[in-house]
């Protein structure tokens, strides 16, 4: 894959995280009334049975190995957004957003420790800068609360879901069938965890459908279904520096709609953040995964 295809890949990934960045504030108002699998379980399921109406034919032609790489990143996504959502019916949504980012630096290194090479000194530099944008955002009081702790534990989780996305997924058609796949392991899964959890029922009003709304189809069936395709031919470390779009976004929407703290330390988060992910970029040190041998 030519410089210009695999830019225009690493645009269009930017845009699914800042799209998911917008589900932190809508997902926080709907847990207002609903409860965490009930949310996750009528938000993918909704999605998931969207795009299986439009693309029946692609996933009766999906491979056998398509379907398991589906099913495990699915798994893996219940995780995170399980505990994602679970954290922010206990903390504001940028310091949630921001914490469970700290992926940003994790992945980089991660993938560095798998192959048992040293991190590329560049890729360090960002995370640095990346992770210091999320420190200031994250704890602009000093308290870490429960909440952020289990926003810790997703960002755990979303490290390892983007090293195996990464692993799974080699071919944009490839990585939508995927992301099809894995929306609907995540709903089935959440819809078990609140049958037998909780007390499931569907929203009260037009303002809570809205909400459910821009989840679907916003944050979830461009979101989600787009990352894999776009993450086929990006790297894992460009993925983990990209995703720090997704809490410098949350935070913003927190600070306007919410009210949450946010004043020049934040804004100066933000922009350290974007020096971050785009630095890379600059130097041209990240190359196209078109070579990638695929796993035996």
């Amino acid at each position: 894959m030519n410089q210009s295809s695999t830019r225009g890949l690493e645009i269009l990934l930017a845009l699914v995280m800042m799209a998911r960045g917008t589900s932190f504030i809508f997902s926080k108002l709907l847990l207002e009334t609903m409860s965490t699998f009930n949310v996750l379980a009528l938000r993918f399921g909704i999605a998931f049975l969207v795009l299986a109406a439009l693309f029946a034919r692609r996933l009766y032609r999906a491979s056998r190995k398509v379907w398991v790489a589906g099913f495990l990143i699915g798994f893996l996504y219940f995780l995170v957004m399980s505990l994602e959502l679970t954290a922010l019916t206990m903390a504001d949504t940028g310091p949630v957003a921001l914490t469970e980012h700290t992926s940003i630096v994790m992945v980089p290194l991660a993938t560095a420790a798998l192959a048992r090479v040293r991190p590329n000194p560049v890729m360090l530099i960002s995370a640095f800068l990346a992770v210091a944008g999320v420190g200031m955002l994250t704890l602009p009081g000093g308290n870490f609360s429960a909440g952020l702790l289990i926003a810790l534990l997703g960002a755990i989780c979303y490290t390892v879901t983007i090293i195996v996305t990464d692993r799974l997924t080699h071919s944009p058609a490839e990585g939508f069938v995927v992301g099809i796949i894995q929306l609907g392991t995540l709903a089935l899964l959440a819809g078990i965890a609140s049958l037998f959890l909780e007390s499931p029922h569907l929203p009260s009003s037009p303002a809570q459908w809205g909400m459910l709304a821009v989840l679907v189809l916003v944050c979830t069936i461009f979101g989600f279904t787009f990352q894999p395709v776009a993450q086929a031919r990006v790297s894992a470390e460009m993925t983990g520096l990209l995703a720090a779009l997704n809490p410098a976004v949350a935070a913003i929407i927190g600070a306007l709609v919410l009210h949450e703290q946010f004043g020049w330390l934040g804004a100066l988060a933000v922009v350290l953040i974007l020096i971050a992910i785009t630095l890379p970029s600059w130097l041209r040190i990240l190359p196209p995964k078109a070579g990638k041998v695929s796993p035996q």
